[in-house]
């Protein structure tokens, strides 16, 4: 793939046209996502150097980024979580078994993880099934989320939409 979207939370350099692992791309949203979720705000507005938060989580002394939240006592685990989710470079990125297996996510998760992987598979599964069944889905990545059942071209799409989102809110 030679196309990042530029929906949510693009990963670096999301601005270049190069091969890249959406995995870890995904990642890379996924652990921002979860920093929003836990700390209650953004921890930066674009993930470039020119953005001063994102530049100082890049530095060779992340202190500076999470002096910025300092009231916020974060723990230690979070704070690795996330730098090591949120890496510039993709190669030292996490993986997803890496995320999975951290032990912020360890202790905090109160879902089997057998259970998450198990519910994850079979939804990508559908997903996949419904692109081969449906090789003119082009859903644009502003219309995915609470909007997507009326956006959605067909029934096909409504279905799947519906069913993925009611299967994660079973998750939480």
């Amino acid at each position: 793939m030679n196309e990042r979207l530029q929906a949510g939370f693009p990963s670096p350099p999301s601005d270049l046209l190069i091969p890249y692992d959406a995995y870890k791309a995904d990642l890379f949203a996924a652990t921002t996502t979860l920093f929003i979720m836990f700390v209650r705000c953004n921890p930066f507005k674009r993930a470039t150097l020119e953005d001063p938060y994102f530049k100082r989580l890049q530095s060779t002394n992340p202190e500076k980024f999470w002096n910025i939240f300092m009231k916020k006592n974060l723990p230690s685990d979070f704070k690795d979580l996330f730098q090591k989710g949120t890496s510039m470079n993709e190669d030292s990125r996490l993986s997803l078994q890496e995320a999975l297996h951290h032990p912020f996510i360890k202790q905090n998760a109160n879902i089997p993880l057998e259970q998450v992987q198990a519910h994850l598979a079979a939804l990508f599964t559908e997903i996949e099934l419904h692109k081969t069944e449906s090789p003119k889905h082009n859903v644009s990545e502003e219309s995915f989320g609470s909007t997507i059942s009326d956006e959605a071209t067909n029934e096909n799409e409504k279905e799947c939409f519906t069913k993925i989102r009611t299967e994660l809110a079973q998750l939480v």
